[in-house]
């Protein structure tokens, strides 16, 4: 699932509304289906739909249907696999717009892989706290400083445009790209990360049916109970480059402290916004969940569970 809104969207309709379509999601997860929800792309600084998007949340909000306790919300990434970010400038475009290249510079090699936070844009991985679902069973004891609510995401996966995946999109008239065959893209987001994800477990129920076995379940509770944990990358603050450590897009770990357009964003028009983000920290955490599964040990672990 790509679409979200934020929690406080609901008012205060929130409980009998979301139940209507939870209902929807535990008949699924009944029949061994899964259900993956994006975590959202702008950190913890979320719209209000009733003012058409015109306004944003003066404090931290998540996005609904993520913070469902019958989805498995998946965070953002940003992987670096041959190649390393070396940026020598704050700066990520010119005063004139264009491209700054001592902002996008890097170098050959290195594999490593950081929170979603490229607050050039600005965009970076949704994730924190519930204000409409209590805590899971399966999540008790997880980030307790966050209270006894639903947090997300569980997991997380590569959702960084600098980085992103192709796309070969023929979805007319927006991407016909000159003719009616449609053309490759690249993209981001946490929309980009949930359907691979939803792949990966995929791949899982294929090879258990190959070993005669049921398919895995709710992920959930089982990502919780530590299976495959050995199997995780877990993420970690980094920090890349020469330019200082304060600067946005550093990736050193907070989801929300990010730029919010106020215009076109090739005009550069940006204002640092007065939300406060969630600390990446080793273990789970609030921005990437329990990090990003490899994905063979990942699979492995999952088909060899009763």
């Amino acid at each position: 699932m790509s679409f979200g809104i934020t929690e406080q969207t609901f008012g205060g309709a929130a409980q009998s509304q979301v139940a209507k379509f939870d209902a929807v999601f535990q008949q699924g997860l009944a029949k061994d289906d899964n259900f993956f929800a994006a975590s959202g792309d702008n950190g913890s600084y979320n719209s209000a739909k009733q003012q058409k998007e015109s306004a944003n949340y003066p404090y931290p909000t998540v996005g609904w249907p993520a913070s469902s306790p019958y989805v498995v919300s998946v965070g953002g990434t940003q992987l670096q696999d041959g190649w390393t970010w070396n940026p020598a400038s704050n700066d990520a475009f010119t005063a004139s717009g264009d491209l700054n290249p001592a902002y996008w510079q890097w170098t050959d090699g290195g594999n490593s892989e950081a929170v979603w936070n490229e607050s050039w844009a600005p965009i970076g991985t949704g994730g924190g706290a519930s204000v409409i679902y209590s805590r899971p069973s399966w999540q008790a004891g997880v980030d307790p400083g966050l209270g006894n609510v639903r947090v997300l995401p569980d997991t997380s996966w590569n959702a960084a445009v600098n980085g992103g995946v192709d796309v070969y999109i023929t979805a007319y008239p927006q991407y016909n790209c000159g003719n009616d065959t449609g053309c490759w893209q690249v993209y981001g987001g946490t929309s980009a990360a949930t359907p691979q994800t939803a792949a990966l477990v995929a791949l899982v129920n294929a090879a258990r049916a190959d070993a005669h076995k049921a398919p895995i379940g709710f992920l959930d509770p089982i990502l919780y109970s530590g299976v495959g944990a050995s199997d995780y990358s877990d993420i970690v603050p980094q920090h890349y480059g020469s330019a200082p450590a304060a600067f946005a897009g550093s990736q050193v770990g907070v989801s929300g402290t990010v730029n919010k357009s106020v215009g076109d964003l090739i005009d550069n028009q940006m204002w640092q916004v007065p939300v406060a983000g969630y600390p990446t920290t080793s273990g789970y955490d609030a921005t990437t969940g329990w990090g990003t599964p490899k994905a063979p040990e990942f699979v492995a672990a999952l088909v060899s569970q009763p």
